[in-house]
């Protein structure tokens, strides 16, 4: 062996050193093994239950199943607004991206602008993962739909029973219409448990009564793929069913006032002074509130908003005007009860009044003219000499008794109250001229002035005057049904007005001779006994409004009508013709055809 083939010894601080890294290093192995055994022991000992419910939440998704809102019926059981089974599509926000094609693709085939499709896509309800962006779709939107599914991840199409109203537009402001929660009422809302992408009641009885008609939510336990697409349903939560709300209103009755309305602005009421029951509630011009329960696009919201007209506007309570002649009966009862007329009491009406040097006018010139004559003719003269004697407080203590001047608590939203003036209000009111003029109270005689009703209020106070004196309080629900239990509303007696009964029963044949033989005459009806009176309001921006009040028939009331008619003109041609429409159809009369056309306040 050669000396250089033989290895040269180790130090021994060369071997410490080997030995320390080996050392080091097995150290080190043992480590990351310990390392590793401790993350698995967290994994799958201490967050094993939550990792587990984590992916299995990734696999199961729980999507809301809304619950179909109750129906809503006239007295008749004819259906105003029910549900039926619609195609809605849903995003899963987890899934679709907002910032990628699939907005563009899923926005084309709903042919929505991309900005109002990201508004629509919020965050889903707690336990939910499914918002909803579109509902009713029609079948060309389904197609598409179906042949990019491939291309939209997260994106579902389902069928659910969402709101519909058979009729149309037929009671549409009674009904109202449901849509997305409001942003000022959304953390009202959530208290009371409504998911984000909830539609609620907004206007009407879908308001008034909503927490009886949204019913229970389910939903739909369902297994999906990575992207989120829906592969199995695992299990299934019944919705529970809204409750059934069956109204006061009969639906002939509606859809007469609304055909009289055709073509104009007006309202109409009828109710039953019996009971306070509002047989018919309609407000021209109308809405479909099918737009707002399917989704209102764009264009169609447009559209209604900048409607000069106002189509959203009930008329019927959210609406005041100076009520005109028809007034005058409640001018009638005071001058009675204070004993500055009788059934006696005659004017010589030259056709105006004068008060110093001022002309107050009147329609026409009537003559000799009694008290039965003042209210069938509606002479202004006969009603300003009684007003001077009288004065106004009378008159104001009067309307004020009968109902005049607040809200009559009809479960509707929005409804105004009226003014009733008087000496004492103008004080307050009107800081310009706070005094009380005698010309003032010839204006409030006659119902103009500051006088101002709504046609509810005026339909309430004629049926209080045929009923000499009770006052019930106009409600729209008779019976409220769910789950096998139904609720009947009982009337409400709110007030008696007690007078002495002759004075009711003077002022209930001045309206009866109203309509046989003076300005009412168009409201006439074969063998049903007809009390009405007349009226037309001063309208500073143009024609004047028309009123007509009836009630009928006179021996035993069963429907008080008041209509009114913007720009009407004569509440005897313009308003009175559809009042008759509205006790034929009360009374069953198929086609009584139209009553005499007479010219008059």
């Amino acid at each position: 062996m050669r000396l250089h083939d033989i290895p040269a010894p180790q130090a021994p601080g060369e071997i410490s050193r080997a030995r320390q890294r080996a050392r080091f290093a097995q150290l080190f192995v043992a480590a990351l093994f310990l390392a590793l055994l401790a993350r698995l022991w967290y994994l799958q000992i201490a967050q094993g239950e939550a990792l587990h419910l984590a992916s299995e939440q990734n696999r199961i998704r729980r999507d809301r199943r809304p619950a179909p809102r109750g129906q809503i019926l006239d007295r008749r059981g004819a259906v105003l607004a029910s549900t039926r089974p619609k195609f809605v599509v849903t995003v899963d926000p987890a899934v679709f991206r907002t910032d990628g094609p699939e907005l563009r693709r899923l926005a084309q085939c709903l042919g929505m602008s991309i900005g109002e499709l990201r508004a629509r896509i919020r965050p889903p309800a707690e336990g939910y993962r499914r918002v909803r962006v579109a509902v009713d779709i029609p079948r060309d939107t389904l197609n598409r739909l179906m042949e990019r599914r491939p291309w939209l991840p997260g994106v579902s199409v389902d069928l659910e029973e969402l709101r519909y109203y058979p009729q149309g537009k037929l009671a549409g402001h009674l009904l109202g219409y449901i849509g997305p929660i409001p942003e000022r009422l959304a953390a009202d809302y959530r208290e009371k448990g409504y998911p984000p992408d909830a539609r609620v009641g907004l206007t009407g009885l879908e308001r008034v009564y909503e927490e009886q008609l949204r019913g229970r939510d389910g939903g739909l336990v369902v297994e999906v793929d990575a992207m989120g697409r829906r592969t199995r349903l695992l299990r299934e939560e019944e919705p529970s069913p809204g409750a059934d709300l069956v109204t006061t209103v009969n639906a002939a009755v509606q859809r007469a006032a609304e055909e009289g309305l055709t073509g104009r602005v007006g309202s109409a009421v009828a109710l039953d002074p019996r009971t306070g029951e509002v047989l018919a509630l309609a407000s021209r011009p109308g809405y479909d509130p099918n737009l707002f329960a399917r989704g209102i696009r764009v264009k169609e919201w447009e559209a209604i908003r900048s409607d000069r007209k106002l189509p959203l506007l009930n008329r019927a309570v959210q609406s005041v005007y100076a009520p005109g002649s028809t007034f005058k009966t409640i001018s009638a009862l005071a001058g009675l009860e204070a004993g500055v007329v009788t059934q006696r009491s005659a004017v010589s009406c030259s056709g105006a009044y004068y008060l110093g040097r001022k002309r107050f006018g009147c329609w026409k010139r009537h003559g000799h003219t009694d008290f039965f004559d003042a209210i069938a003719e509606s002479c202004d003269v006969f009603f300003y000499q009684m007003s001077r004697r009288l004065g106004v407080d009378p008159i104001a203590d009067m309307a004020s008794r009968l109902g005049l001047g607040e809200k009559t608590g009809i479960d509707l939203p929005g409804e105004r109250r009226g003014t009733v003036p008087s000496t004492a209000w103008k004080r307050q009111a009107v800081r310009r001229d706070p005094q009380w003029h005698p010309g003032d109270t010839l204006n409030t005689a006659i119902g103009q002035g500051y006088l101002q009703t709504s046609s509810l209020q005026m339909a309430m106070v004629t049926g209080a005057i045929a009923m000499k004196g009770k006052v019930y309080r106009p409600h729209l629900i008779r019976e409220i049904r769910s789950g096998g239990r139904v609720r009947r509303v009982a009337p409400e007696l709110i007030r008696e007005v007690r007078l002495n009964e002759q004075s009711y029963e003077l002022v209930i044949e001045g309206m009866r001779q109203c309509v046989q033989r003076g300005t009412g005459r168009a409201a006439a009806l074969p063998g049903i006994s007809v009390g009405g009176k007349t009226g037309s309001a001063q309208n500073p921006a143009g024609k004047a409004h028309a009123w007509f009040v009836a009630v009928a028939p006179l021996e035993d009331p069963q429907i008080a009508v008041c209509v009114m008619v913007e720009h009407g003109g004569h509440g005897s041609t313009a308003a009175a013709p559809v009042a008759r429409a509205m006790l034929a159809a009360h009374f069953g009369l198929a086609r009584p055809g139209s009553g005499p056309r007479v010219a008059g306040d």
